[in-house]
């Protein structure tokens, strides 16, 4: 299976990178295939103004990634409540690529609320997308506190956590992956 980790943070001070890298390091031991985006290694215009060569490249890059993967999970912090601007720019160019695809939501927050904030603002634009969301999400609070300087968790609860948020992504993307449907000569479903 190859899946993408969108981290949609570009803040020099940021700390949703150690719940990414995690993420990365956990789904590369259950044997899958794992792109990390980084939005701060890409420079992109707000939507809609005019666009560079360079940028154009850098869109198709990112789109390229996320059509190619089976599942995506998208890290955010919590910003004022809300998802941070780049992500929701690369929503704006990318965003088409999550139609139909599995996607997870991992969010962080400096609080105690784990960026639940973000965390559904980012469900509703995922839903109006047509991504497939597992019921499950990541929510980690008190990001500052929760990873040590090798991307590890401070507490078991973030690990168990992250293990069961895991575990139904990707279930959920096994099930869709392997239950195709189609529709016969009378036109009634039936699943290969």
């Amino acid at each position: 299976m190859k899946l993408s980790i969108l981290l949609g943070s570009v803040r020099k001070e940021r700390q949703s990178h150690r719940l990414a890298y995690f993420i990365k390091d956990q789904m590369m031991k259950k044997g899958v295939i794992v792109n990390l985006i980084d939005l701060k290694n890409y420079s992109l215009p707000i939507y809609g103004s005019s666009i560079s060569d360079e940028e154009t490249k850098s869109v198709e890059t990112i789109s390229g990634l996320l059509k190619s993967s089976q599942a995506v999970i998208i890290v955010t912090p919590e910003y004022h409540s809300n998802i941070p601007a780049a992500l929701k720019n690369i929503m704006e160019y990318c965003g088409i690529n999550l139609i139909g695809k599995v996607t997870g939501i991992a969010s962080a927050s400096a609080t105690r609320f784990g960026g639940v904030n973000a965390s559904n603002i980012l469900h509703i634009t995922l839903l109006n997308l047509g991504a497939y969301l597992p019921s499950r999400r990541l929510l980690v609070p008190e990001i500052h506190l929760a990873f040590n300087q090798n991307n590890e968790p401070v507490q078991n609860e973030i690990r168990e956590q992250a293990e069961k948020f895991l575990d139904e992504l990707l279930s959920y993307t096994n099930l869709l992956e392997n239950k195709v449907s189609t529709t016969d000569e009378s036109g009634a479903f039936t699943e290969k």
